[in-house]
C-alpha cells in the first residue's frame, strides 16, 4: 500500500475517533418527538434532543405537558388528553398508504385547529388552464377537498 494512501487512512481514523460522539435519539425518545412534534417549539425540540440521560428526557416529556395543562389543580392534563383524543382521530380519518393520519398536512390542521366547519369535494382541476379538468389517472380520479372554518383562533391552543 502506497505510503500516502496509509497516511490519508490513518488520518482519517483519527479525525473520526476525534470527533464527538453525536447522540441518535432511542426509538422510544423518537416515538414521542414524532408524536408531539406538531405542538413542539423548536427550541423545545432542541433541548430535547440535546439531552443525553433517560432520566432528563423522561423530566422534559413531564414538564412539556405541565406546561401545557390548563388547570395545574386538577390531576388530570386536560390539554394532553385532547390532545391524543384529536391524534387518534386524525389518524383513523387521514391515513394513507401507511403513512399514520397525524402525520399528513390534512391531520396537522385537524390536530392544531380541530374539524373544518364545512368541507367541499369535487373533481381536481387543472389551475394552469380556469376550467380544465386534471388528467384522468389509472385507478381514480382525482379530487380536491377545501376547508372552511370560520374560527380564527385555534380551538386547540394550550
Amino acid at each position: 500500500m502506497p505510503v500516502r494512501k496509509k497516511a490519508s487512512l490513518v488520518g482519517l481514523a483519527l479525525c473520526l475517533l476525534s470527533a464527538p460522539a453525536v447522540r441518535g435519539l432511542d426509538k422510544e425518545a423518537k416515538k414521542w418527538l414524532d408524536e408531539v412534534k406538531p405542538i413542539m417549539l423548536p427550541e423545545e425540540e432542541k433541548t430535547y434532543r440535546d439531552l443525553k440521560d433517560k432520566n432528563d428526557v423522561a423530566e422534559f416529556q413531564r414538564i412539556f405537558w405541565a406546561r401545557r395543562d390548563p388547570d395545574l389543580e386538577t390531576p388530570a392534563n386536560e390539554y394532553q388528553a385532547e390532545y391524543q383524543k384529536a391524534r387518534a382521530d386524525a389518524d383513523s380519518r387521514y391515513r394513507i398508504a401507511g403513512t399514520p393520519g397525524s402525520q399528513t398536512d390534512c391531520g396537522r390542521v385537524f390536530i392544531l385547529l380541530g374539524p373544518p366547519d364545512d368541507v367541499k369535494k369535487g373533481e381536481a382541476t387543472d389551475a394552469a388552464i380556469p376550467g380544465r379538468r386534471a388528467p384522468e389517472r389509472p385507478a381514480r380520479s382525482p379530487r380536491e377537498t377545501a376547508w372552511a372554518s370560520s374560527s380564527t383562533a385555534s380551538p386547540r391552543e394550550g
